[in-house]
């Protein structure tokens, strides 16, 4: 194995998991062919994943609870939520990053 990340750590932990029979192989066997394959990625393979759209709707879930959290008014989230689909079409998830590096 190339070097260790975090996500190749948890590759582990989880044969770990199964060798000591803490969790089924078969629900091992998924996470860790993810960690795997997510160990091998770089930030641009991360990102191309990100602009795919297959992690909008989980974003906007994520955004949309952490809106209902912070209690902001009706109008206020479905003003947010609205850009949400806006910004996943005109932004890049390297902007993203970009705009939390400056923050």
């Amino acid at each position: 194995m190339d070097e260790m990340n975090g996500y190749s750590i948890l590759a582990d932990s989880y044969r770990t998991l199964v060798k000591r029979g803490k969790i089924d192989s078969k629900i091992a066997d998924k996470y860790i062919r993810i960690y795997e394959f997510l160990a091998a990625c770089d930030k641009d393979d991360i990102c191309i994943l990100a602009d795919s759209s297959s992690f909008n709707d989980i974003i906007r879930g994520y955004v949309s609870l952490a809106l209902d959290e912070a209690e902001v008014d009706e109008e206020t989230k479905e003003n947010v939520e609205s850009q949400m689909y806006w910004i996943f079409d005109s932004h890049t998830s390297k902007d993203a990053l970009r705009k939390l590096e400056k923050e």
